[in-house]
């Protein structure tokens, strides 16, 4: 099986997902137990599965034509920025201003290194600067919804910020340095890519554990607030982890980000109703 082929099937099995999740997301907003959250998420999935049926269709149509800034890249765009307004909506910046500078600078510098090894690998100004601009907005989101909601601690966050920084500094020296150590970094990119993949599967699965045990109808607030924010900070890894993936390996993690949806929607629906976490995640 060649890799357009497979990239074919992973499509077809991404939209399968994605559409039954919107299903389960649409017969639970017609209950009315919804907020704004639910709404960009849903907008979100519409976006990505809009983006999906046109790779899908340009695949099998036309594959041999390479469109520099296509249907699918503005869906992208569409969903970073409604996830980015679906935390806006439930971790207010204003009140936490100083105490979210430093994260947003260092959130901003990371997203620039991310946009120039974006154009270095695909020369494609334009459609790279634009999505960058957007995908930088969601990180800073996400990292300032971790700080807000207290989901990380201050040696967690530095962790984070390390490993971070770490990973666009190989995948940056590997343009300097000749093939034979280049390989070498490229293998440390993809276990510090899959590595903190893990942990935050990890942290995301003992979160929502936790607010799933939580069913006294007197839920702090908090604790579906911690795990929305994880929720989302692993989503965000598993994307940039995707863009700095080659061949078989991106396939592998596009899967993954598939099976993903479902830990977002039910981080979603766990944060808007308790009642949910008590019919059991139905």
């Amino acid at each position: 099986m060649n890799l357009e082929t497979l990239y074919t099937l992973l499509n077809i099995f991404q939209v399968s997902v994605l559409a039954f999740v919107l299903w389960r997301l649409i017969l639970r907003m017609k209950t009315g137990s919804f907020t704004m959250v639910s709404v960009f998420y849903l907008y979100a999935l519409i976006l990505f599965v809009l983006s999906d049926i046109y790779w899908l269709v340009h695949g099998l149509l036309r594959p041999e034509v390479r469109i520099p800034f296509g249907a699918n890249e503005i869906g992208e765009i569409g969903i970073f920025l409604m996830y980015s307004s679906l935390l806006n909506a439930v971790f207010k910046k204003e009140e936490h201003f100083k105490e979210l500078l430093g994260a947003t600078i260092l959130s901003v510098i990371f997203s620039a290194a991310v946009i120039a090894l974006w154009i270095g690998w695909t020369g494609e100004w334009v459609k790279d600067i634009l999505s960058g601009l957007a995908f930088g907005y969601f990180t800073c989101t996400v990292i300032n919804s971790l700080i807000i909601s207290r989901a990380f601690d201050k040696k967690r966050l530095s962790i984070l910020g390390i490993l971070a920084f770490v990973l666009v500094g190989l995948q940056g020296a590997i343009f300097a340095v000749p093939d034979n150590i280049g390989k070498i970094l490229d293998i440390s990119c993809y276990c510090i890519m899959f590595g903190g993949m893990v942990w935050l599967f990890i942290c995301v699965f003992k979160s929502l554990r936790k607010a799933y045990r939580s069913t006294d109808g007197g839920m702090d607030e908090n604790i579906k607030k911690k795990a929305l924010a994880l929720s989302f900070l692993l989503s965000l890894w598993l994307q940039n982890t995707l863009y700095m993936s080659n061949e078989y390996v991106y396939t592998a993690v596009f899967v993954v980000i598939s099976i993903n949806v479902f830990v977002g929607y039910f981080a979603v629906a766990t944060y808007e109703d308790d009642a949910f976490i008590r019919r059991g995640g139905v």
